[in-house]
């Protein structure tokens, strides 16, 4: 019988790639700067996307391809700017109780796309939608510290916790906390995949399945002059050699998820720009309901096991950083020095507590991951290999990346 493992994979900080190309994608594109800048005059962009979203409602998170397309749409109270430093949206400001307990936001003059004002009570209509547990929603167990949320007036809601929670208006930020229009979403009887309305930047078009997302300019927006782009297409390729040979030929101006292989090509052509940062970072995640993971000497264990320089040679063409200790980057809420190294790699350490919890010779287990992405199948081969030094057996379950979120989802994992 095979022990359930984990749904993401790896463990390392990882860089993330994008490209751009400085030729437009056609009549109707967007003039490109040889950095890839789009200009100011409207036009449309061409965004070659990794792949197609399998959910849009916005309280499911579903993968970077559907948060790129749901930030074009929704806007929460708060957002992360480009340093990662928390910034106001729908709020233009917020205060907290003296006890920490209590955070009032003052709403900005924001309206939805279909001429409605974000009211106070649209924000208690979204983070009560979050809390049932019949949605899913990704958030739901962060957010379940909320004990009230009030309208003080038309312009000022209060939320109010059950105990203080620091990291609470963090979980304001993600894309899966946006703000929903409570009149729209009760008329579309609460289905937001197919009828995406929010307080964003850019409103609904249409939707192609397996082809296209589009969204065009919002005028209404809340941010003077913004956005610059009249129209985004968001073409869907999940096949890597596809995404950058569309590129390559001008079809698209922008992609994601560049493949490593093909990094230094881009990286030595003055035609592209590739734009890089470190993160998101990858991990290993334990099903922890039921043994060998519910004991913590075997996920010790496994800490010890894994070379993660192997992985980031493997799976990454060397570019990533490796962790092996607390996944916080210096500067951001949590960090400590002293939580960087709890780990290191040593099979010896490793074998001494899975010996301990009752497996000197190891056990069998499942990992869940995808075979869309080479880098996540590659990081989960190497983790099949590394685990294999300590006598545990890694099943590979590679599906495609909405199978994958699905079964995350699920649980079956």
């Amino acid at each position: 019988m095979f022990k359930r493992l984990s749904s993401v994979t790896a463990v390392m900080l990882a860089v993330l790639l994008v490209l751009s190309g400085c030729s437009g994608a056609g009549p109707d594109s967007a003039n490109k700067t040889a950095e890839g800048g789009a200009n100011t005059g409207g036009g449309t962009l061409i965004f070659g996307l990794f792949g197609e979203p399998s959910n849009l409602d916005p309280l499911l998170q579903n993968g970077t391809n559907g948060r790129t397309v749901k930030l074009t749409i929704y806007r929460g109270l708060v957002n992360y700017d480009r340093d990662g430093k928390l910034s106001m949206e729908l709020a233009e400001s917020y205060a907290v109780s003296p006890d920490k307990k209590t955070y009032t936001f003052k709403l900005r003059d924001a309206k939805f796309h279909n001429g409605d004002p974000v009211t106070p009570e649209d924000v208690k209509y979204t983070f009560e939608r979050i809390s049932n547990p019949k949605n899913n929603a990704t958030f739901r167990n962060e957010l379940s510290v909320i004990d009230k949320i009030e309208a003080v007036d038309a312009k000022t809601v209060a939320i109010t916790l059950k105990e203080p929670s620091a990291p609470f208006i963090h979980y304001l930020a993600p894309p899966e906390s946006v703000i929903v229009s409570k009149k729209w979403t009760e008329e579309k009887n609460g289905d937001l995949n197919s009828a995406p309305m929010g307080a964003g930047p850019y409103q609904f078009v249409k939707w192609t399945k397996g082809q296209e997302f589009v969204v065009k300019k919002f005028d209404g927006y809340y941010k003077k002059d913004k956005p610059k782009l009249g129209t985004i297409r968001f073409i869907f390729y999940p096949d890597d050699n596809t995404r950058v040979n569309a590129l390559k030929a001008g079809d698209v101006d922008l992609i994601d998820y560049v493949p490593w292989k093909d990094a230094s090509y881009f990286e030595q052509d003055p035609k592209f720009k590739l734009d890089s940062t470190s993160g998101p970072f990858m991990q290993l995640q334990f099903n922890t309901q039921f043994a060998p993971f519910s004991d913590p000497r075997v996920r010790k264990a496994i800490s010890y096991a894994i070379d993660r320089s192997t992985i980031i040679n493997t799976a990454f063409n060397g570019r990533g950083k490796p962790i092996y200790g607390m996944a916080i980057p210096q500067g951001y809420m949590g960090y400590s020095e002293k939580n960087e190294k709890v780990f290191e790699y040593n099979i010896d350490k490793a074998k001494k507590p899975l010996a301990e919890a009752g497996y000197p010779n190891g056990f069998k287990a499942r990992l869940l991951s995808t075979s869309q992405f080479d880098y996540h199948q590659q990081t989960a081969v190497a983790v099949q290999s590394e685990l294999k030094k300590v006598g545990i057996e890694v099943e590979l379950d590679l599906p495609d990346w909405a199978t994958r979120v699905k079964k995350n989802t699920e649980g079956d994992l």
